[in-house]
């Protein structure tokens, strides 16, 4: 009798316990503005909490390119200049690695992101070749 006691305590605590967790990560409204922007034009596939596992990588750095080195395995091909000061969100392959070690569900959406980057630039690419508007 005390053991299913203490084993119904133990229950409600740890299942307590991570509800308040997902309470907590389903909050997006604690984020500093540039994050909360980022995550509202760009990274709106994630959960908060999954951004904020993002955010906490410490990648904000000055502008570079290249998602396509993530998937081909090289050197982004690309240099780009910004006309005005511009600030990238980069996550570095070390860190996405890991996190589709540790977090595979994030890194899925994270890929599916950046595929969804990469079509759009293809898609402007085409439609400035071809002249003509490229349907979405």
């Amino acid at each position: 009798m005390c053991t299913q006691m203490v084993m119904r305590v133990l229950f409600v605590a740890i299942n307590g316990f991570q509800l308040f967790v997902l309470w907590k990560e389903g909050r997006a409204n604690h984020l500093e503005p540039e994050a909360r922007r980022l995550y509202c034009f760009v990274f709106n596939l994630l959960f908060p909490g999954e951004f904020l596992r993002i955010v906490r990588l410490d990648a904000f750095v000055s502008l570079s390119a290249g998602e396509m080195s993530y998937f081909t395995s090289s050197n982004a091909s690309v240099n780009v200049e910004a006309a005005l000061e511009t600030r990238q969100f980069k996550v570095e392959v070390t860190a996405l690695d890991q996190l589709r070690m540790t977090h595979p569900e994030t890194h899925v959406k994270i890929v599916s992101i950046m595929r969804r980057a990469i079509a759009e630039k293809l898609r402007q690419t085409t439609s400035t070749m071809c002249g003509a508007a490229v349907p979405a």
